[in-house]
Order: structure tokens, then C-alpha cells, then sequence
């Protein structure tokens, strides 16, 4: 691909993460990192993860997923209780002001979308959707080719 091709790309890539406030942190009055709201998010999918299942699916290592999870119970958005069937695991659980910043992120971020794509014809919503379905795939063929 042609170096001008990738730049285009690139400026295309942050204008995209800028537009879905991605590195405004707290625009959702919350005193979490877009990470740890982007963990309870995951736990909220998939409560049975464990944590080298989460930095699988966060593409980050075990000791980052650790520390992350201590804050988030330190700090009351998790709890944590020994699974009886198998003692080596741990039980993760959102706490209710875990599901309190789920259901913000979720709303807000249903929000916005929904005043994006309402005026757009269903023909470009799919059109948009396979077109994400491809850069993701794409960018995973890569991450797994290294």
C-alpha cells in the first residue's frame, strides 16, 4: 500500500477515535479510565471470564488485567468470591456501581450512535458494518501474523 494510502488511513483512524470521544476520558462524569470501563464492559458480556480469558479478549498481558481488577474491587465496581467447584478460580461479579457505569457507558454510547446512524440509509449502515467487520479482521490477521 502506498505511504500517502496509510497516512489517509491513519488521519481517517483518529478522527474516528476522537468522534467516539475515545480519548476524552471523562465524558461520562466517571472516575474511570476508558480501560477499566472497557473491562466492567467485558465482564458484563462474558461474567465467567477469568483473567487471562479478559487479556485475550483486551489484547493486553495478565499483570495489567491484575492490577486492573484490584482497583475495580478496591474501589467497589467488582467483587470477588472463590468458585467452590474449582478453588484455583476466582469469581468475578459487577458490583451494583459496576452495573451503574455499564448501563451510563452503554447508554450514552447507544446514544450516540443511534443520532449517527439514524439518518443514514440501511443499505450504508450495512455498508459501514461490513466495512468494520473488514478493517477487524484485517487488523487481527496482522496482530496474529507477528
Amino acid at each position: 500500500m502506498e505511504d500517502n494510502k496509510l497516512q489517509y488511513i491513519r488521519g481517517l483512524t483518529r478522527e474516528f477515535v476522537r468522534e467516539f470521544e475515545l480519548i476524552k476520558d471523562n465524558k461520562y462524569n466517571l472516575p474511570l479510565t476508558h480501560f477499566l470501563r472497557h473491562l466492567l464492559i467485558e465482564l458484563s458480556l462474558t461474567p465467567d471470564k477469568s483473567a487471562v480469558d479478559l487479556a485475550e479478549a483486551l489484547l493486553t498481558d495478565k499483570a495489567n488485567i491484575s492490577r486492573a481488577l484490584k482497583t475495580l474491587i478496591k474501589d467497589g465496581y467488582l467483587s470477588e468470591s472463590i468458585n467452590t467447584e474449582d478453588r484455583r478460580k476466582k469469581i468475578l461479579k459487577l458490583t451494583v456501581k459496576g452495573q451503574k457505569v455499564v448501563k451510563t457507558v452503554n447508554d450514552y454510547s447507544n446514544k450516540r450512535l443511534r443520532k449517527a446512524f439514524d439518518p443514514i440509509s440501511n443499505k450504508d449502515v450495512e455498508r459501514i458494518v461490513k466495512g468494520l467487520e473488514l478493517i477487524n479482521s484485517a487488523l487481527q490477521d496482522a496482530r496474529r501474523s507477528n
